[in-house]
Formats: structure tokens, sequence, C-alpha cells
């Protein structure tokens, strides 16, 4: 459990990290993110058998189902990316507002884009 905890507090460190660089785009944040959390994943999985890996699911199903806390509490609300930014939600432009704003005022005018 202590290698567990250790690789625990070793993955928050660098998800922080990843956070606070300024440097890498919100998707390249969320791509870093996802290596780290699966390479932990891969390490933890690595001290346990097979056996202590179904122990320790049934442990914190069975704890989990005692627990009165909402999920959504616990993963800083809904729509909370990992840097705490909020994430897209379903129908949002997912290119964010790239292009020229004035090209597409142009047309909503009835003056056609030029190509």
């Amino acid at each position: 459990m202590d290698q567990r905890e250790a690789i625990a507090r070793d993955t928050r460190s660098q998800v922080t990290a990843v956070c606070a660089d300024s440097s890498l785009t919100p998707q390249q944040k969320k791509q870093k993110i996802h290596e780290i959390r699966q390479g932990a994943k891969e390490k933890s999985e690595a001290l346990l058998s097979q056996q202590q890996q179904e122990d320790l699911q049934a442990c914190q199903k069975e704890r989990a189902a005692s627990r009165p806390s909402s999920p959504v509490a616990q993963h800083g609300g809904h729509g909370a990316g990992p840097c705490g930014e909020l994430t897209p939600q379903a129908g949002s432009n997912p290119g964010g507002q790239a292009g020229n704003p004035g090209d597409e005022n142009a047309s909503k005018e009835g003056t056609p884009p030029q190509n």
C-alpha cells in the first residue's frame, strides 16, 4: 500500500506540473495527463497479484457503497478537467474561435466570403 501511495503522490505531482506548463495547449495537457495516469495504473497493477487486485476492487466497491457523497463533488464538479478548467459541453464548437471573425460577420450581412 505504501508503494501505491507513492505512485499516487508522484502522479499528482506530475499532473500538477503539466497543468502549470503554459507552453502546452489544453489538448497536449490532456494527452500528457492521460499518459501519466495510464503509466501509474500499470505501475500499481504490477505491484499486486490478480487475486490481490480483485480483493482490492471488492473492498473499494464496498467502501464506495457505504459513502453518502456524490462522485461529482469528488471530481471538482460536472465538466471540470484535470487542471480545473471547464471541458466543452456536447454541441459546443470544439475548434474554438478559429478563423477570421470578420469573414463570419460578412457572410451574415449577405456579402459572399472571399476565396
